[in-house]
């Protein structure tokens, strides 16, 4: 599996050198790997399910039942739905209306929280771009969204290790 980068920074950075392909599948395979680790952390008895093989919207439909916030679920599909479209199609672009549909997925909470992280990272940078998010081109919009998500999911996390720890996994039927 693929690990997660441990911060907010380093997920950026790790975008930031791509191209736009680079970008979309490497977005995808950090947010799939969280969505695992959080099944992997709810999941009773992890070793016994190989999602391996299984598709990224099985994925996201188990970390639901588990109880990932059903806020995530558009954008995650929407993330999915891009990557795909890159991945079967070498000729993919990533253009406004993809991004404006993933956009538009995100809850109002959550847009909220993406244009707080832009500004802030903005304040945070030697050379701001001094533009508004929605300027931006569609691949830095993407990376800013695919991070936010990240971030939300990273919170997930770490609730889902918190309740690991506090479950007891003695299993069915047993006294």
């Amino acid at each position: 599996m693929i690990e997660i980068p441990k911060s907010t920074t380093d997920l950026r950075q790790a975008l930031l050198g791509e191209d736009v392909l680079g970008v979309v599948v490497r977005g995808h395979l950090y947010l799939e790997a969280a969505i695992l680790t959080i099944v992997e952390c709810l999941l009773p008895y992890p070793s016994e399910i190989n999602l391996d093989r299984a598709r990224f919207g099985l994925k996201l439909d188990l970390a639901h039942a588990l109880g990932l916030s059903s806020d995530l679920r558009a954008p995650l599909l929407a993330v999915d739905k891009i990557r795909n479209k890159f991945a079967h199609n070498p000729y993919a672009q990533l253009g406004s209306d993809s991004i404006n549909a993933l956009y538009g997925s995100l809850s109002a909470k959550d847009r909220e929280m993406l244009l707080q992280a832009f500004e802030s990272t903005e304040r945070q940078v030697e050379k701001p771009l001094e533009v508004e998010f929605r300027k931006l081109g569609e691949k830095e919009q993407f990376l800013f969204i695919v991070v936010t998500l990240h971030t939300l999911l990273v919170v997930v996390i770490d609730e889902a290790k918190n309740r690991q720890r506090t479950h007891n996994k003695s299993g069915l039927g047993t006294a």
